[in-house]
Order: C-alpha cells, then structure tokens, then sequence
C-alpha cells in the first residue's frame, strides 16, 4: 500500500523536476530521473504525479498562476498608461524569473498550456474591456488588443530571454511606447 501524498515531497518533486527540465532539457529528463533526484523511489513519485506531464503541466499551472497575479492587478487597479506599463513589466519580469517554464511551455504537448494561457487572456480581456469602457483604451476590440499585446509580449520573451539577441529592458520600453501609443487614449497617455 502506498504512502499517502506529503505536500513538502511534492514540491521538492517540483523543484527538482524543474531543474532537470532546465538541465537536461524536457525531453531527455525522466520519470526514474526524477525520483532519483528527488530522493525516492520511482513507485512513490507515481503517488504525487502519474506522468512527467503532469509534473510539466503543474509548472505551467503555477507560472501561469503568478502570472495572473502580476499582470491583473495593475491592469484592473489603475488606468491608461499606467495601467499597461506595469502590466507589461510584471509580466516580462515574471517570465524573466521563470525563464526555464517558458522554455518548457514551447516544447511539452499544447494541451496542457492551452487552458492556463486561455483563463489569463480571458482575464486580461476583461480587465482592457473594462478600461474600454471607461474610457482609458481606445474602443477597439478587447479580444484583438489582448492577442496583439500577447503576441507582442511573446516575441519579445523569444527575442530576449530565449534567443539572448536583444537586452530586454530596451525592448519593454520600446514595447511599452508601442501599445500606449496603440490602444491609451490620448488624456491617459501621459501616466506612465
């Protein structure tokens, strides 16, 4: 009979799941790779996690997770300018500090980020719906200015953080200007 789920070894199991995802690359990390590093055996990890994509797709769950929480709030909580740039910059400085899930996001089956991209976009969507609204972004389509900032945002991670060929400061602030000057009304363009 097994031992029932401890909370402390399931996240050790996270940590260092990550780690070897980061080491040795998502595809080249097993199961028995895992429970090693984890130290237990390989019939215990099958307690707390029933795949390698479970473990995966529970990293994304949490990254995504703080991701909702960096970018919401400035988006919800303050208006125009402001509003998108210390969105943008939490985000970009969420996905710098977790530079290793964004690399697993581009390589572990779609339907496991799918879902988690989709409830923070839905959320973003409402937040710049909501300053749509009142008045702050320019009445464009919510759904089209959340998709065209995350595009924006993604190729900027890929560009920086990933492909090391560009300093990331210099580009948020560059993506910055763009989207203000894109979507902020012209009385809340002077916020930031």
């Amino acid at each position: 009979m097994p031992r029932p789920a401890v909370p402390a070894r399931r996240a050790k199991i996270l940590s260092v799941a990550r780690m070897l995802f980061s080491a040795h690359q998502y595809a080249h990390t097993t199961m028995a790779d895992i429970a090693a590093a984890a130290d237990m055996g390989v019939g215990s990890l099958y307690v707390y996690f029933p795949t390698k994509e479970a473990i995966a797709a529970t990293l994304v769950e949490r990254y995504f997770a703080e991701l909702h929480e960096a970018i919401i709030p400035p988006l919800r909580d303050l208006v125009g300018a402001k509003a998108i740039a210390e969105a943008l910059t939490a985000g970009i400085n969420s996905a710098e500090l977790n530079i290793d899930v964004v690399v697993l996001l581009r390589v572990i089956p779609p339907r496991y980020v799918l879902p988690e991209r989709t409830r923070l976009l839905e959320a973003i969507e409402q937040a710049v719906d909501r300053q749509i609204h009142e008045g702050h972004f320019s009445p464009f389509d919510p759904r089209f200015i959340t998709e065209w900032i995350n595009a924006q945002v993604e190729w900027v991670i890929i560009r920086c953080l990933i492909e090391r060929a560009a300093e990331i400061k210099d580009y948020l602030r560059q993506l910055t200007d763009v989207v203000i000057r894109a979507i902020v009304q012209p009385s809340d363009a002077t916020d930031a």
